[in-house]
């Protein structure tokens, strides 16, 4: 083999490797858990998921109405709060963010995002509040460390 086809092997090579590396290498301050837990209730018909994920270390809660159920016209609200705690037993947690949102069937983006190196412990709770229910149906995201 001449020296040029050699030197084509060689960084061929160490391209191939170098790749492999990168690939392989976990990202510097990754966040773990989160994802979305499914609600129902068959007495009233409601079923939603409460979600929270995090991109580039900004935490993003978001939740899904898939059904809107049983409710007297004129009272119906879903209220959304995100807790932030130091440890993953939550106690000591404070809710950092809360909102009200109307009954309606679909995809419910969060508006306000997390400073970038907020790091702790998250949850987002999701609670349907009508008359016919004598208590609010509630969920919480899967738990979020950032």
């Amino acid at each position: 083999m001449s020296l040029r086809g050699r030197s084509i092997s060689a960084v061929t090579g160490l391209a191939v490797a170098s790749g492999l590396i990168l690939t392989m290498a976990p990202s510097a301050a990754a966040s773990s858990g989160g994802g979305c837990r499914p609600y129902s209730d068959r007495y009233s018909g409601w079923k939603f998921r409460a979600c929270i994920s995090a991109h580039k270390n900004v935490v993003r809660p978001d939740f899904y109405v898939d059904r809107v159920g049983q409710h007297d016209r004129g009272f119906c609200r879903i209220d959304v709060a995100l807790e932030k705690a130091d440890n993953k037993k939550f106690t000591g947690s404070k809710t950092i963010w809360r909102a009200h949102y109307g009954c309606k069937q679909g995809h419910v983006p969060y508006s306000m995002k997390t400073p970038r190196k907020a790091h702790g412990y998250y949850r987002f709770w999701v609670m349907v509040h009508n008359r016919r229910a004598y208590d609010p149906l509630a969920g919480a995201s899967p738990v979020l460390h950032n």
